[in-house]
C-alpha cells in the first residue's frame, strides 16, 4: 500500500506523524508522505516512526497558494523535499503569517456578529498548528455552534467578507524545486471547481515548472481519473495520488483507500532523480 497525501496535527490533521505511520503499518503500507499544509514540522518525527516500522518516509508538503487563472486557493504538492533549505522556509513562513492574518480577521468578523471568539480560543484548539479548522472547533468550543456544519457556516460567512492567503503558485513551485523536490499539482478537481484543467492551462503551469498531478483522490472520479492521466502523459508528468487523510472521520478510516501504484511512485522518484 502507498499513500502520497496525509495530514497531521501539525497542519489540521487529528493526529501525530507517529499516529499517522502506525496505522499505515498496521494497513501494510510501504511507502508514505506526509504532507501537511503549509508545514514541515512534522516530518522528522514521522521518518524516526517509519523506519521503526520499515516504511519508506517521502518528506512532502501541501502549499497554499493563489493563481489568477481559478478564484480559489490552488494547492501544490511538494514532494522529497529538503526542510531545512532555507527558500522553502522562507516561503512556508510567509505563509504562515498569511494564515494568521485571515484568522485574526475572521476572529474580528465573527466578534462583530457576536459571537466572542478570539485568536486565543483558535490557538487552544491545537497549539501546534493555526487553521480554519481550529476558527469551527473553537465556535464548537464557545457554544455558538451545536455541531461542525454550524460552526462552517458561521466561519465560511465571516470569511466570504476577508482575503484569502498564498503565495503566488510560481513562487511555490520554485521553492519546492529549490529544495530539491518535485512540484505536483494537487487535487485539479477542487481546485478547477469541478471543471477540467485545460492542456493550455496545464502547460503555463509546466513553464513554471510544475512536474506531476494528483490523478487519484478522493475528489477524483473515475473519469476525471482517466481525463488527468492522460493529461499528464501527453506533458510526461508524473502522477501521484493518496487518501488526503486527516483522522476526523472515524479515525484513519481513508488511510490507503487510494490504489497508488509502484510504477506511479516510480514516475514521480524518476522526476527528482531518486
Amino acid at each position: 500500500m502507498i499513500d502520497l497525501h496525509t495530514h497531521s496535527y501539525f497542519s489540521d490533521g487529528r493526529f501525530s506523524p507517529a499516529q499517522i505511520v502506525q496505522a499505515a503499518a498496521e494497513r501494510g503500507c510501504t511507502t508514505l508522505a506526509l504532507t501537511d499544509h503549509d508545514s514541515v514540522s512534522g516530518v522528522t518525527e514521522a521518518e524516526a516512526h517509519a523506519r521503526l516500522h520499515h516504511i519508506t518516509l517521502i518528506s512532502g508538503v501541501e502549499v497554499t497558494t493563489q493563481w489568477d487563472r481559478v478564484p480559489i486557493e490552488t494547492d501544490i504538492l511538494g514532494y522529497y523535499v529538503d526542510v531545512d533549505h532555507p527558500a522553502l522556509k522562507h516561503m512556508l513562513a510567509k505563509n504562515t503569517a498569511g494564515l494568521r492574518h485571515c484568522v485574526e480577521s475572521v476572529c474580528g468578523r465573527l466578534q462583530q456578529n457576536g459571537y466572542d471568539v478570539t485568536i486565543v480560543d483558535v490557538e487552544a484548539q491545537n497549539p501546534r498548528a493555526i487553521s480554519y479548522l481550529s476558527v469551527i472547533h473553537a465556535l464548537q468550543m464557545r457554544g455558538f455552534a451545536p455541531d461542525y456544519a454550524g460552526g462552517a457556516e458561521l466561519f465560511q460567512n465571516a470569511l466570504e467578507a476577508g482575503s484569502r492567503f498564498g503565495v503566488p503558485i510560481q513562487e511555490a513551485i520554485a521553492a519546492i524545486r529549490s529544495a530539491g523536490g518535485v512540484a505536483v499539482l494537487a487535487h485539479p478537481p477542487l481546485t478547477m471547481n469541478g471543471e477540467h484543467l485545460t492542456a493550455d492551462e496545464l502547460q503555463i503551469l509546466i513553464e513554471m515548472g510544475l512536474q506531476g498531478i494528483e490523478t487519484r483522490h478522493p475528489s477524483i472520479n473515475s473519469e476525471d481519473q482517466i481525463y488527468y492521466e492522460a493529461l499528464a502523459h501527453q506533458f510526461g508528468l508524473a502522477t501521484t495520488g493518496g487518501s488526503d487523510e486527516h483522522g476526523w472521520r472515524g479515525g484513519f478510516t481513508a488511510l490507503g483507500t487510494q490504489h497508488v501504484t509502484q510504477v506511479m511512485l516510480d514516475s514521480l522518484r524518476a522526476q527528482c532523480g531518486c
